[in-house]
């Protein structure tokens, strides 16, 4: 019993296979079906030479687009290569340039370090003095009003700091206040 179906799935199996491969190859219709019972007439080859006419053009086409394809590939490759080089080249410059930058950074915090020392010690020298030498040495050409403002601003104690301005010109002094203002409030 066993065996007799095994046979029979083996059969059923084989005709689905043969089927199928009719259908797929187009035979599958009623003059493939008479050709295989031997009925009817025999075709001409003729269409078939046709289809490899065309075949034979499909192929051409499809080689020309093959090898357009494989150029376009290797151009894209190559400006793959180009691009990654010059991510590197471009990584090199930023490390560079960030490098730079720490550097002039330290210089320019070490140029306002020796700036903002130099202005202490001249807030104490001017500090130590009369109000009125003082007022006359900020108000010289040696200072520019942002200079004498930046140099009072560093003078600690308000009352001598009051001083050194009531004995400065009114003009002078409403100048140098004007840049003390911009300095304290940054208007």
């Amino acid at each position: 019993m066993k065996t007799l179906i095994t046979a029979i799935v083996f059969v059923v199996t084989f005709v689905a296979t043969v089927l199928l491969l009719l259908f797929f190859t187009g035979n599958l219709s009623r003059e493939g079906l008479a050709r295989l019972r031997g009925d009817g007439e025999e075709t001409a080859l003729v269409p078939v030479a046709e289809d490899a006419d065309e075949t034979s053009a499909l192929l051409t086409t499809l080689r020309e687009k093959e090898k357009q394809l494989a150029e376009r590939e290797a151009a894209i490759q190559e400006e793959e290569k180009r691009l990654a080089l010059l991510r590197k080249e471009l990584e090199t410059l930023r490390d560079g340039l960030e490098t730079m930058q720490k550097k002039v950074n330290e210089s320019m915090d070490s140029a306002d370090e020796a700036i903002n020392t130099r202005m202490e010690t001249v807030a104490r020298s001017l500090a130590s003095m009369e109000a009125k030498n003082a007022a006359q040495t900020l108000t010289s050409e040696m200072f520019t009003p942002d200079e004498a403002a930046m140099i009072l601003q560093r003078i600690e104690e308000d009352r001598k700091r009051g001083e050194i301005l009531n004995e400065m010109p009114p003009e002078e002094a409403a100048v140098v206040l004007q840049a003390l203002k911009k300095r304290t409030y940054g208007s």
